[in-house]
């Protein structure tokens, strides 16, 4: 038997493939944006570390602490 089902104007073009691509993109693009984050953080902590007139071990220190933080965080979302 077959049912007539009325369906709102604005899902009669509705396709998964155009939502997959979609996703896809936005994903694409979320981790580029992660990356260009990263790479401002970690300028950023250099620019402070100047800022700050510290010694270079204590700035070596503050990046040894940072990198494996966004290594760790980059990996996490690139799952």
């Amino acid at each position: 038997m077959l049912r007539l089902i009325w369906v709102p104007k604005e899902y009669k073009k509705f396709s998964f493939e155009e939502m997959a691509k979609d996703a896809k993109n936005t994903l694409a693009e979320v981790k580029s944006l992660q990356y260009k984050l990263a790479h401002q953080l970690a300028d950023a902590t250099v620019f402070l570390n100047d800022l700050a007139d510290i010694s270079e071990e204590e700035a070596a220190e503050n990046l040894r602490v940072i990198i494996p933080y966004m290594q760790h965080f980059l990996d996490k979302n690139s799952e």
